[in-house]
């Protein structure tokens, strides 16, 4: 590594059209992991400066990846700032020809006015002027030469220099974009129609002005918003005019013609709109849906509820995946937890005393009840359900907190039989190996003194978590321990597991994955798919577990990008 061979140097590696890399080293996969992974490493280096170049569609790709590069800064080099960088821009027009040209100020000032400051159409029409005066052997540049260089500049600009301007900017993959892209030439086909009449660009204009019966006024506004967000347009009062106003002049010249679509862009955007309205989520779908679900913290979450979720994205395509994610979502209802509660007790009773009398008033008193996860936790809600089901009293639920003086207590006036610990989910299992292990720890004494098993019960859970409790557990060979799942995990609880039947092929499971990576970014910066990145499809009565995806349960950062609301909000303490 050159680190290594030289270490007192310092290296600047630079990539640039980094935002033209092809889709799989940045969506989810390994491929991707492992190219962002060592961009990282590099970047970390102390002696080398990674430069990554791209253009409008930089954020499609950090959005997916960024999270690996949270380190690097941003720079805008798309115009010069004439009240900041006057100077600079200067001297980009005259250094290059300063032994041959005179610029005088009002020439620099006519380019200025026609490129806004962008270097690369100022450099262009630059050119242009160096060639007319070596060919008219005049040395003396004027604001006359610069518009006669910008008249003949435009007529011979190709639609590849301001393609970016209708073609970035869309997060969408293949032929998906060829929709936007031709909305937006028919917007500007009507703007150049519209300019050549002497109009003034505004929405009214535009509409008298557009060629497709299928564009319609709030199809014409929404893409004259998003230009203005990308800094395409500037609107004034209603009015609208182009940031780069040579580009303006192109268009309304020689652009009106080049950007009429051709058969073969009309036929993908045709193919690609049939496969958007195949995907739209009928009314009938999310009544279904909402009918079959239980109550979320004692509110139902209805059809209205449901739509206004997944129309947080914008195409049929996304909402569907949406909405097959909800449709393989696992919520579970009370009553359902109750009845596992129930037969959970069954994996207790072979350990209890058959001679044990249980009294109404009394319940069984031999069974001690605990949880690890902290007060005002799920574990500590179904251990109360977990007594209330099987007739155990409250003062047995013993607190984690001064567990052991508490079991001291109660072993003083009850026998014990047996010691319970409940929670509700093992998903990666590293919390609850780390819990229950310090538990033990922590109670060694007593535990050992009381000689009675520990039996940790979970509502559900995943084979990779409850193999990693029991290999914490292997620890205590003294303690006589059993872990019991009421409701094992399958891949089909794993919104991205191979093989879960959730999706009809890898295509659509890595589109709907980068989906979700996306939105969750905003949320999580390092877990955009839920804790331990698992992606679970479950939701309980009361809570969402943090290994589901986020999307389900928790909003957007207040200082995230896309704002984002929930469906099944978790509440977080």
């Amino acid at each position: 590594m050159a680190q290594e061979i030289d270490p007192h140097k310092k290296y600047v590696l630079i990539l640039d059209e980094f935002d033209e890399i092809h889709q799989e080293l940045y969506l989810q996969g390994n491929l991707a992991d492992t190219f962002f992974a060592n961009l990282r490493a590099l970047a970390a280096t102390d002696n080398v400066c990674l430069v990554l170049i791209g253009g409008e569609n930089m954020p499609f790709i950090m959005e997916r990846q960024g999270q690996k590069l949270n380190k690097f800064v941003r720079f805008g080099l798309d115009y010069f700032s004439r009240r900041d960088e006057w100077d600079d821009f200067k001297q980009l027009v005259r250094k290059p020809t300063d032994t041959n040209l005179t610029w005088h100020e009002d020439a620099i000032t006519a380019v200025f006015n026609a490129t806004n400051g962008n270097p690369y159409f100022a450099k262009a029409v630059c050119a242009n002027v160096f060639g007319k005066a070596i060919r008219e052997r005049d040395t003396d540049v004027t604001d006359d030469e610069v518009h006669q260089a910008i008249l003949s500049e435009v007529s011979s600009l190709d639609t590849n220099s301001f393609a970016h301007l209708w073609q970035d900017g869309i997060y969408r993959i293949g032929p998906e974009r060829e929709p936007f892209i031709l909305q937006r030439c028919r917007v500007l086909v009507a703007a150049a129609r519209t300019m050549r009449r002497g109009d003034a660009l505004t929405l009214e204009n535009l509409v008298s002005n557009k060629h497709a019966p299928t564009l319609t006024a709030p199809q014409i506004l929404a893409v004259l918003n998003d230009f203005v967000r990308r800094e395409v347009l500037l609107e004034r009062d209603g009015i609208y005019e182009f940031v780069l106003p040579l580009f303006g002049l192109w268009l309304k010249d020689v652009g009106i013609i080049r950007l009429v679509s051709d058969a073969f862009a009309q036929e993908l955007a045709e193919a690609a709109q049939i496969e958007e309205d195949k995907a739209y989520v009928q009314a009938d779908e999310v009544s279904s849906l909402a009918k079959n679900w239980p109550t979320y913290r004692g509110k139902k979450i209805g059809s209205d509820d449901i739509r206004a979720w997944f129309e947080q994205v914008a195409s049929n395509r996304d909402q569907r995946l949406l909405f097959t994610i909800l449709q393989k979502l696992k919520v579970y209802s009370e009553v359902e937890i109750r009845e596992k509660l129930k037969t959970a007790h069954s994996f207790v009773r072979p350990k209890l005393d058959p001679n044990f009398v249980i009294t109404k008033r009394a319940g069984r008193t031999d069974v001690i009840l605990t949880y690890v996860d902290g007060e005002g936790k799920s574990g500590q809600y179904y251990t109360a359900r977990y007594a209330e089901e099987n007739q155990i009293p409250v003062r047995s639920i013993l607190a984690p907190t001064k567990f052991s003086q508490l079991l001291q207590n109660y072993r003083s006036k009850n026998d014990v039989s047996v010691i319970v610990i409940i929670d509700d989910i093992i998903s990666t299992g590293e919390s609850l190996a780390k819990k229950m292990a310090k538990f033990v720890r922590d109670n060694e004494s007593q535990l050992r003194e009381t000689g009675v098993p520990l039996i940790a019960i979970a509502l559900t859970g995943t084979d990779a978590g409850i193999a990693l409790v029991h290999e914490a557990m292997d620890e205590f060979g003294w303690l006589d321990f059993e872990l019991r799942i009421c409701e094992p995990l399958m891949v089909g609880s794993f919104a991205f597991g191979k093989g879960s039947g959730i999706w009809s092929n890898d295509d659509e499971l890595e589109r709907a994955q980068a989906l979700c990576r996306d939105i969750g970014v905003n949320i999580y910066r390092d877990a955009p798919l839920g804790y331990g990145d698992q992606g679970l499809l479950v939701v309980f009565p009361e809570t969402c577990p943090n290994n589901t995806l986020p999307i389900i349960h928790s909003e957007s950062r207040m200082d995230a990008p896309r704002k984002w609301l929930p469906l099944f909000p978790r509440i977080v303490n």
